[in-house]
C-alpha cells in the first residue's frame, strides 16, 4: 500500500508535539480512523499492557470504541509483512520516544467500516462477497479466496495509507490471486486430464476410475505466497497427488485423507 502524504504528515505532527505523561494528541484521519500519540512516564508497568491503559484514555474521545482495533506504529515486526517501512525509517528521530516507551503511537480503526469499504470495492469488481466470522470470502464464479480484514487494517496503518488505498490494494491482490488460481488449474488440468479435473470451492479435484471418492488439493495453500514459494508448494503437491492417483486402489481407499471427498459430493 502507498503512503498518503496527508496521513504521513499527521503522524509527524503528532509525534513531534511536546507534552508530559498523560497528554493525548489525537487527530481524525477519516471516519472510523484515528491517529493517536499518548505521552507516558515510560515505566515498565504502564508499558507492559499499553492497550488497556491507552483505550481507557480514549473512551470519552472516540465513538464506537468497542468495535475498533488499535495498531501500534512500532509493532510492524510482529506481523511479518513485506514492503513495510519501519517507524524509524520514515519518522527518523521522532521514533526515539516511541521506541523508549515514553510515547505510545497507534491508530484506532473501526473494523466494521473497513470491512464494508473493502466489500464494496470487491463487489464493484464483479465478485461475490460473503462475510464470515472474521474474514471475507470472495468468489469470481469459479475460484474462491479469503480476505483477512484485520490484516488489511494493519497494512493500512503501518503504511500510513487511507481506507480507499487499502480497499484498492485488497482488490488488486485478490485479482492477482484469481489469475494465479486460473493458471495453476490449467496446469492441473493438463497433468491430470484423464482424471476429469474439476474445481469445487477451494479445491482442485480429480476422479480416479472405479473409485467412489474424489481426492482434492486445497489451492489456498499458496494464497499470499511469493511466486518462488508458490512453485515449490505446487510442484510438490502435484507430485504427491500423482503418486496418490496412480497407487493401487486398495492401498489408499481404506484410509483416504481428509482432502478426499465422496465423488457425488464433488458432482452435486
Amino acid at each position: 500500500m502507498r503512503a498518503d502524504s496527508r496521513i504521513h504528515n499527521i503522524w509527524l505532527r503528532l509525534l513531534g508535539e511536546p507534552g508530559g505523561a498523560g497528554k493525548v494528541s489525537m487527530e481524525k484521519v477519516e471516519d472510523g480512523y484515528y491517529a493517536v500519540v499518548l505521552a507516558t512516564d515510560g515505566n515498565v508497568s504502564s508499558a507492559s499492557l499499553p492497550e488497556r491503559a491507552d483505550y481507557q484514555a480514549l473512551e470519552s474521545l472516540i465513538p464506537n470504541l468497542n468495535r475498533t482495533r488499535a495498531v501500534y506504529l512500532n509493532s510492524g515486526g510482529a506481523y511479518h509483512l513485506s514492503g513495510i517501512e519501519s517507524l524509524r525509517d520514515w519518522a527518523g528521530e521522532l521514533a526515539q520516544k516511541v521506541e523508549a516507551g515514553t510515547r505510545h503511537a497507534f491508530a484506532v480503526v473501526d473494523t466494521d467500516l473497513v470491512t464494508k469499504r473493502v466489500s464494496m470495492e470487491l463487489r464493484a469488481a464483479g465478485w461475490e462477497v460473503e462475510r464470515t466470522e472474521q474474514d471475507l470470502k470472495v468468489s469470481d464464479g469459479r475460484f474462491a479466496q479469503q480476505v483477512n480484514a484485520l490484516r488489511a487494517i494493519v497494512q493500512m496503518v503501518l503504511s500510513r495509507s487511507s481506507m480507499a488505498e487499502a480497499a484498492g490494494a485488497v482488490r488488486k491482490e485478490i485479482g492477482n490471486q484469481f489469475a494465479l488460481d486460473a493458471e495453476l488449474f490449467r496446469r492441473f488440468q493438463r497433468r491430470f486430464e484423464k482424471f476429469e479435473p474439476t474445481v469445487i470451492d477451494r479445491y482442485f479435484g480429480a476422479h480416479p476410475e472405479a473409485s467412489c471418492v474424489a481426492p482434492a488439493w486445497d489451492y489456498w495453500e499458496v494464497s499470499g505466497k511469493a511466486r518462488f514459494k508458490v512453485e515449490q508448494i505446487f510442484e510438490q503437491a502435484m507430485e504427491d497427488f500423482e503418486a496418490f492417483l496412480v497407487a493401487p486402489l486398495e492401498e489408499w481407499l481404506p484410509g483416504f485423507p481428509v482432502g478426499a471427498w465422496e465423488r457425488n459430493t464433488l458432482e452435486n
